[in-house]
C-alpha cells in the first residue's frame, strides 16, 4: 500500500525453515541473508536500494548487514548488542537512518541496548518505546508494522520526507 516491496524470511533452522538450529552465529545468519538477497535480486519487484529490519537476532543480523552494505535505512525491534560478536561494532559504524523499537519490560534483551542505539545515533534515530512492552511486543504488532512501513517509505520513496 505504501509502494514498497518487502521480503520476510526465517533463517535456516528457525520458524518454518528447514535446516539445523545450531550453531547460531551472526556469520551463519548473514550467509542466509546474503542468499535471500541474491535470490530476491533476480525478481522484478526489487529495486536498486535495500533497507533492512528485523526483530531480536534478526535485528542484530540486519544491523550488521545494513552497516556493511551502507544501507540508508534500518529498523530493529529489541536489538541485542552484546550477545554475538561484532553487533555493537556494526552499530557504532552504521551511518544511515534508524527506527529503534523496544519494550521497556523486555525480558530477553536489556532495554539499555535500545537506548544506547538511540543515544549513539542521535538525530539519525527515531525511538519507539512501548511501556510495559515485552520482548515480542505482542500487543503492539500492528502499530510496530505500520511505524516500520512508514519509516521505510519516508526514506526510500522519492518525494516523501525522510
Amino acid at each position: 500500500a505504501r509502494g514498497l516491496s518487502a521480503l520476510r524470511f526465517d533463517h535456516a533452522g528457525c520458524g518454518n525453515s528447514q535446516g539445523e538450529r545450531e550453531p547460531i552465529s551472526v556469520d551463519r545468519r548473514l550467509a542466509d541473508l546474503d542468499a535471500v538477497l541474491d535470490w530476491a535480486a533476480e525478481g522484478p519487484a526489487v529495486g536498486a536500494e535495500v533497507a533492512f529490519g528485523g526483530s531480536s537476532m534478526g535485528a542484530a543480523v540486519s544491523l550488521v548487514a545494513a552497516s556493511r552494505r551502507g544501507a540508508r535505512a534500518w529498523a530493529g525491534i529489541a536489538t541485542p548488542l552484546d550477545h554475538w560478536e561484532g553487533v555493537r561494532d556494526a552499530a557504532a559504524g552504521y551511518a544511515g537512518q534508524a527506527l529503534v523499537v523496544w519494550g521497556d519490560a523486555d525480558e530477553v534483551v536489556p532495554p539499555g541496548d535500545s537506548r544506547w542505539l538511540v543515544e549513539r545515533w542521535g538525530g539519525r534515530a527515531r525511538s519507539l518505546c512501548f511501556p510495559e512492552g515485552d520482548h515480542r511486543l505482542h500487543a503492539q504488532v500492528d502499530r510496530t508494522a505500520d511505524e516500520m512501513a512508514e519509516f521505510f517509505a519516508g526514506i526510500l520513496l522519492p518525494g516523501r520526507p525522510g
